[in-house]
């Protein structure tokens, strides 16, 4: 939750790509980071929009 897209990206493309196949068959990267930031967008929790909220704190 706490990685830059980029570095999701990056990773999964290092680790999963093949390189040996055509460039056009392999996903954009732009497509790719884009899709990154969508999915973490909603995972974060909404922000306030008044002053009744509780706050959660964890013990780590």
């Amino acid at each position: 939750m706490f990685e830059s897209a980029g570095s999701i990206v990056d990773k999964i493309l290092r680790d999963e790509a093949n390189d040996r196949l055509p460039e056009a068959s392999r996903p954009d990267y732009e497509n790719l980071l884009r899709n990154c930031n969508r999915r973490h967008q909603r995972q974060c929790p909404k922000d306030p929009t008044d002053m009744d909220f509780e706050v959660i704190i964890r013990n780590v």
